[in-house]
């Protein structure tokens, strides 16, 4: 994952949610149609996960 805008903007979707944007590749499929995206820490390196992509 990237922080920003993708460089090929007409490859995405812009999904917001009150103040938070993501871009998702067009053509991605989600179960139940829902992504969730939730921030995990193990030890002191932080990341963000996916849930629900079925591609």
């Amino acid at each position: 994952m990237l922080v920003g805008q993708p460089s090929k903007i007409d490859d995405f979707n812009l999904i917001q949610v009150d103040e938070i944007s993501v871009y998702v590749k067009k053509g991605v499929i989600a179960n139940d149609d829902t992504l969730t995206i939730s921030a995990k820490r193990f030890l002191w390196k932080e990341s963000l996960v996916v849930q629900g992509m079925a591609y």
